[in-house]
């Protein structure tokens, strides 16, 4: 089934079920900040990524 096959209707109601589960638990920031990992294999990027998740409260 592709994106064509849905109706508007049942495009929506996915589409707000995908959001509710993607921002369940996350607060809005007046001060969003962005952080951009890049790096080869192995250079540590999961590892920071796991420690500004608890430094966010996994709000990221």
């Amino acid at each position: 089934m592709g994106i064509q096959d849905y109706t508007d209707s049942e495009f929506k109601q996915a589409l707000e079920r995908n959001l509710r589960s993607l921002t369940r638990g996350k607060k809005s920031s007046k001060q969003p900040i962005a952080i951009l990992l890049g790096g080869q294999s192995g250079a540590g990027k999961t590892t920071i990524h796991r420690i500004k998740q608890k430094e966010f409260q996994g709000n990221i």
